[in-house]
């Protein structure tokens, strides 16, 4: 994979392969520059390997869910460093 991890806080490089349709859930669509935390890895047989991020409103709702390839996606924080 890429490196990255569940639960590493990512910024959204690119829109570029992103899946927008997070089936209704959250306010807005991703755009870049946005912040999110990395809530699963995916990954299927014969398909490159896809992470799911949340962005998080600052009062606790959703602003929106979406999956994206790695390479649109930059870690500014560390699941590890995050403890």
């Amino acid at each position: 994979m890429s490196g990255l991890r569940e639960y590493d806080v990512v910024r959204v490089r690119s829109l570029e392969g992103a899946n927008l349709d997070g089936s209704g859930l959250g306010c807005r669509p991703p755009a870049i520059g946005d912040t999110g935390t990395v809530v699963c890895l995916l990954s299927a047989d014969g398909q490159p390997d896809r992470l799911m991020v949340e962005c998080v409103m600052p009062d606790g709702t959703a602003a929106w869910i979406a999956s994206f390839p790695a390479h649109a996606l930059e870690r500014i924080e560390s699941s590890e460093t995050a403890r």
